[in-house]
């Protein structure tokens, strides 16, 4: 896009374009604005006109970054709409691309704003506005630059709610797109912009599902980095249309063009303020007097429990324990319990309940940790949802791998299951028996399930943790039946089953065993509950984490290869690949679980705060007291 100039070859323009896209990648500035152009302008100044670096600049941005998000739209709209007819069929990795397509769709939709404002302030005339005007006395050319401003900039606000996934986002944006695409036919733009506008209507279209939040439209207000972004966009397309009429008559031949433009602006300001304040007053009634950190609805238990029941997961049951807290979705279909740890607000685990409305729970969660200024983190998720917490730009980390038994294929006859038979049938050689205690008759046996906890306590070199995992109170026992394994009568273990409505999933919280049991009897245990789970209809018998295992040597993060060598040198500390081994007999089917987290600059603290809060504080690292 340069002139060619004898003092400039294509070797020293190309050392000068490496030397500002390094600069450009280090600054972090999206697409290096502004300092790439500076390095450009600097470096160039002595050869070119700073009128026609800008130009080449302008070009280059264009061709480099606009064209192809525009192909990249257009393909993705007939992809949808002509191809893809089979939704079911979309893979993980293809849901987690395409969840970031509001990203995409918020820049397109800013653009058609910036068009919509710029063309206010730009000399055009339009013949067929003329026409119009009619049959609707209302459209003349002043109107017109009221009602484009006036749509422009409702776009412009309406791009930060589609990034933020709310569905009334996408209803208004369909509305305003039709409404810029009527305008630029009326004012005859050119045939660029208004094909750019009709593919950006069309191309919202078939997005409706990834714009999952129902509510909470309008309370979460745009930043002041966004509204100070919106201002230097009005601000430019002033400057611009100043230019444009520097050669004319200035103010006869646009104060009413300005002024009309100017007035849209206001007018889509004043509405979206008053909106903001009507929003802000129903929300003050709806809950007064709430302070920041406290949780904005309250569960009950029957809320609590109703989640609990749609859920497929037993790791649901940790949020009886008492000691997270619990924060709804609106529609009070699902929750998410966390603990509150240093500088961060850290989530157990995914969001429990109706999947549907898993998307906005997350939002949830994370606008109050934005609100009590603390960093989000959400531990032991899986895959299953990852594109929900890319919605809200966090980061990942694996942090290990989560073990399941099929029950279905579970059985202790053939040469492979020949080591769990030996163990089982040698355990039960010994008198030892396994039954399930009902939950009406767990009061009766609690005296004995805490004499065996402290037991199993006294041998442990940390005291009891929690969180992530059960912990013995009388009070969380007697939600659950508990299996318990006896000989003579007498119960020399025991662990409560959790189990799922659905019957998707059982496994095993707390387990505890007196130390005159004899070795071998948890692998017993193990074998008797799934067992259990496969004559009582379960399908999956849930082993839990093995912590840092699964992490690829020839990972790439530098945090991945921390956690592989603390997994295979960190036994002093804990019993890393031991634990994997014992679950591994069992021929589990492993998943990753990863640590979703905010601030990705942050993580050596997010991952002490996850470590105390697990192990009860410091003291519960050192001391089982």
């Amino acid at each position: 896009a340069l002139p060619p100039h004898n003092r400039i070859d294509f070797f020293h323009f190309l050392a000068i374009f490496i030397i500002a896209q390094i600069l450009g990648f280090l600054s972090n500035v999206p697409g290096g604005i502004g300092v790439f152009d500076l390095i450009f302008l600097t470096l160039l100044g002595g050869a070119y006109s700073s009128d026609k670096i800008i130009g080449a600049l302008l070009v280059y941005r264009i061709a480099y970054f606009f064209i192809p998000l525009l192909v990249a739209f257009t393909i993705f709209t007939i992809y949808h709409l002509f191809i893809r007819k089979d939704n079911t069929k979309i893979t993980g990795i293809e849901n987690i691309i395409f969840s970031q397509f509001p990203n995409f769709l918020s820049v397109i939709i800013s653009l058609s704003g910036i068009i919509l404002i710029f063309s206010g302030f730009f000399p055009f005339k339009s013949d067929l506005i003329t026409k119009v005007e009619v049959i609707f006395p209302f459209l003349s050319l002043e109107t017109s630059h009221f009602i484009g401003a006036a749509v422009g900039t409702t776009l412009l606000f309406l791009a930060y709610y589609i990034q933020n996934r709310f569905e009334l986002a996408y209803f208004l944006s369909i509305i305003f797109l039709g409404f810029s695409v009527a305008l630029s036919i009326v004012k005859e733009f050119h045939l660029f912009f208004i094909a750019f506008l009709t593919l950006t209507f069309i191309g919202t279209i078939p997005t409706k599902k990834y714009f999952y939040r129902k509510s909470g439209f309008l309370s979460e207000k745009p930043s002041i980095k966004k509204i100070l972004t919106i201002g230097l966009i009005i601000l430019i397309g002033i400057y611009l249309g100043i230019f444009s009429y520097k050669e004319t008559e200035f103010f006869s031949k646009i104060s009413w063009k300005f002024s009309n433009t100017l007035l849209g602006i206001f007018f889509a300001f004043a509405i979206l303020a008053i909106l903001n304040v009507i929003v802000a007053k129903k929300n003050y009634k709806e809950e007064p007097n709430i302070e920041p950190s406290e949780i904005e609805n309250s569960p009950t238990d029957t809320d609590l429990k109703n989640c609990i029941n749609l859920s497929s997961t037993t790791d649901a049951y940790l949020a009886l324990l008492g000691d997270k807290e619990i924060i709804f979705d609106d529609s009070k279909n699902s929750f998410i319990m966390f603990g509150k740890s240093g500088h961060s607000f850290v989530a157990m685990g995914d969001p429990i309940g109706d999947e549907k409305t898993f998307g906005s729970c997350i939002w949830k969660f994370y606008n109050h940790c934005k609100t009590n200024k603390k960093e989000t983190v959400f531990y032991e998720i899986n895959k299953n949802y990852l594109n929900y917490y890319l919605d809200v730009g966090l980061s990942f980390l694996k942090i290990g791998e989560f073990a399941q038994v099929h029950l279905e294929n579970f059985t202790l006859d053939g040469s492979d299951a020949k080591p769990l038979r030996h163990a089982f049938n040698r355990v039960e050689k010994e008198g030892y028996a396994f039954e399930v205690i009902p939950v009406e008759k767990v009061p009766e046996i609690l005296d004995d399930l805490e004499s065996i906890s402290n037991e199993w306590l006294q041998d442990k070199n940390a005291k009891e943790k929690g969180f992530s995992l059960g912990k013995f109170t009388k009070e969380y026992l007697l939600n659950f039946p508990v299996g318990v394994i006896k000989k003579d009568n007498k119960i020399l273990a025991f662990g409560n089953l959790l189990e799922t409505s659905n019957k998707e999933e059982i496994s095993l919280d707390l387990m505890r065993y007196r130390n005159d049991a004899v070795h071998g009897t948890m692998d017993y245990f193990f074998i008797c509950v799934m067992n259990y789970g496969k004559e009582n209809g379960f399908k999956k018998f849930n082993l839990g984490m093995a912590p840092l295992a699964g992490i690829e040597d020839n990972t790439a993060s530098f945090w991945n290869k921390i956690e592989r060598a603390i997994f295979s040198h960190g036994e002093h500390f804990y019993n890393f690949k031991g634990l994997r081994s014992f679950k591994d007999k069992f021929n589990p089917q492993w998943e990753s679980r990863y640590i979703a987290y905010s601030g990705p600059f942050n993580l050596p603290n997010i991952l002490k705060d996850v470590t105390l809060l697990i192990s009860g504080g410091i003291r519960g690292l050192i001391s089982k007291k």
